[in-house]
């Protein structure tokens, strides 16, 4: 499997995501994330890999509310702040780094490789906006629920990108 990295993005983008990358991969070690995406999972029959993703992301969708960091703050909840939100609001709120944070442990818990993608739109001269995508038979499946439009499956228009591979 090839990954395209594109332009290096500035130093406190980088540290971001690898701050993210880390906390995805921290969800491995809490039984939480895997027992949510079998309760998540649990009445799909032998489901192909593009109906269970799509479940997660629906879920993702359901259980979250976009709230934007405070300017000049960059605030990364951990994934199980993020589970113990939704245990008992039904719901976490966040920005794209919380987002990413919670469907990246969906998607790694899932057995799944998530792809951590920070992205360049309107040709704005910096990374604005960071999502998950996994690859299923050669195909991107994004996993963004922090946008207001849906972008499972396609993924956002952007001016460019970088990639970081959670493993």
């Amino acid at each position: 499997m090839t990954f395209c990295l594109k332009k290096v993005p500035i130093t406190n983008s980088i540290d971001t995501a690898n701050l993210i990358k880390n906390l995805i991969l921290s969800s491995t070690d809490n039984l939480s994330y895997r027992l949510l995406v079998e309760d998540i999972c649990r009445n799909t029959d032998y489901a192909n890999d593009f109906v269970i993703l799509d479940i997660l992301y629906r879920y993702g969708r359901k259980h979250f509310t976009y709230l934007k960091d405070i300017q000049n703050v960059e605030y990364i909840k951990t994934p199980d702040r993020n589970y113990n939100e939704i245990l008992l609001n039904n719901k976490f709120v966040g920005d794209c780094d919380d987002a990413t944070v919670f469907m990246g442990s969906m998607i790694i818990n899932a057995g799944y490789l998530p792809i951590i993608r920070l992205i360049e739109i309107e040709n704005s001269g910096y990374f604005s906006h960071i999502y998950c995508y996994t690859i299923v038979d050669d195909k991107e499946v994004c996993m963004d629920i922090a946008d207001a439009k849906e972008y499972y499956i396609n993924s956002p228009k952007m001016t460019d990108y970088y990639d970081i591979v959670v493993e």
